[in-house]
């Protein structure tokens, strides 16, 4: 089950300390949080267990991790949460990638992110047939009861978002910057919306 940031401190300290593992790999940290899906599990592992993957720098990095770390962005963010591959609410089909991220980070609906979707990307400039046709898909899948993903970049990413919105339905922003940033900037309200009845998510 996904992380929720804010209830507890200390694990909060100790999920983003984990987090840090990814400098030793993306395919490494996720092969281990198959075998140790949790901060604890791998503080608690046995000696020889930490000596045969490795874990020794991670447990130390787990082991003193500080609560006053990114105290400003967890009061900021309520619904934040972190998604590990083993949690329920990880996307399936992203699980399936032989490069998928170990862990994601979402602020917003957290179920959202593994619901049916309609991703709808495209130009930073469209025609105004552009404009129409995605708005129009988004609508649609809203109406089929979809989520619409898009990337919150200008253009048709802001348009589908914008269209879900309108349409009662939810949508999902892939962001390319950290959770804690909206970019571009001009989207902050409308990275705010989307997070109200969706979700925006990052790998940072």
């Amino acid at each position: 089950m996904a992380h929720h940031f804010g209830k507890d401190p200390v694990a909060d300290a100790h999920w983003l300390a984990l987090t840090q593992g990814i400098a030793f790999g993306a395919r490494w940290l996720d092969q281990m949080l198959q075998r140790f899906p949790s901060p604890l599990a791998i503080l608690n592992c046995s000696q020889g267990e930490a000596q045969l993957y490795g874990l020794a720098s991670l447990q130390r990095s787990i082991d003193s991790s500080s609560t006053q770390c990114h105290v400003e962005t967890l009061a900021a963010l309520q619904n934040l949460y972190l998604v590990v591959v083993g949690d329920r609410e990880y996307p399936p089909l992203l699980a399936q990638c032989s490069d998928r991220p170990p862990f994601l980070f979402v602020y917003g609906d957290v179920a959202a992110i593994g619901d049916a979707a309609l991703s709808i990307v495209g130009t930073r400039r469209p025609s105004l047939e552009g404009r129409r046709a995605a708005e129009a898909f988004a609508a649609e899948a809203v109406r089929l009861g979809r989520v619409v993903v898009s990337g919150l970049a200008l253009g048709i990413d802001a348009l589908a978002h914008e269209a879900a919105l309108m349409a009662g339905g939810r949508t999902v922003a892939v962001l390319p910057s950290g959770i804690n940033r909206i970019y571009p900037a001009r989207h902050r309200d409308l990275g705010h919306r989307i997070a109200c009845s969706g979700a925006l998510v990052s790998e940072f």
